[in-house]
């Protein structure tokens, strides 16, 4: 008896385990929004705005589009979504770093 007791006992603590785990992870926020950091590598204006490159840390290069002016080898944080094929960064929020 003692040993089906105890192995109930794990069970419910992996479960709050879990489930604890799981409510800490959330954030409340569904949007598809991410955040990346790194360097422009290169800019082309346009009428309604900006298409540039960005390459993060890790060397993965992000073709970009902005309303905003951007200059290039500067370091941005920046965020916003992608494309549904996921080919450009629409971004939504800029920010200079140096």
């Amino acid at each position: 008896m003692e040993k089906t007791r105890d192995k109930y006992l794990i069970i419910c603590c992996f479960a709050f385990i879990i489930i604890f785990s799981f409510a800490f992870m959330y954030n409340g926020n569904d949007s598809s929004e991410e955040d990346i950091v790194g360097v422009v590598v290169s800019v082309t204006k346009t009428d309604s705005g900006s298409v540039f490159d960005l390459e993060d840390c890790s060397g993965i290069q992000y073709h970009c589009f902005t309303r905003n002016n951007i200059q290039k080898d500067a370091v941005y944080s920046i965020s916003g979504s992608f494309s549904d094929d996921r080919s450009i960064f629409f971004v939504s929020g800029l920010k200079m770093i140096r």
